[in-house]
């Protein structure tokens, strides 16, 4: 398959989680408790997974790359929840952004060299 196959999925990924997103939007209450069997989850949980998967679709799709589509979705939904527990205050951001700045240094490190044994020292 090739490269250009691959990264139209995630636009059609996209466009499908959209549809749920905005249905979720309009018709769950957030106060209220969504029942799953014996499971209750918040809707604000089921929110931003759904907001997660749509930004990691979307970047994926316009960074072509799922690392940094992933690093960019962390990012966004971080400051989502940061703002949803008031945390506004732009140091914040700067940790956060600084954090996944580094993780994908980290990560995108491709002169990585194996770690090599030191010289033996002679015994006088």
């Amino acid at each position: 398959m090739r490269r250009e196959k691959k990264h139209i999925l995630f636009l059609y990924a996209f466009i499908l989680l959209l549809i749920p997103l905005l249905l979720f939007i309009i018709f769950i209450d957030p106060t209220t408790s969504l029942n799953f069997g014996l499971l209750n989850v918040s809707p604000v949980i089921l929110f931003f997974l759904l907001l997660f998967s749509l930004s990691f679709s979307f970047f994926s799709f316009l960074l072509l790359n799922k690392r940094r589509g992933i690093l960019v979705s962390l990012f966004f939904v971080g400051l989502m929840i940061f703002r949803f527990f008031g945390f506004k205050h732009l140091l914040y951001e700067a940790l956060l952004a600084s954090i996944l700045l580094l993780l994908e240094l980290f990560l995108s490190d491709k002169t990585k060299t194996p770690i090599t044994h030191l010289p033996e020292k002679k015994e006088a």
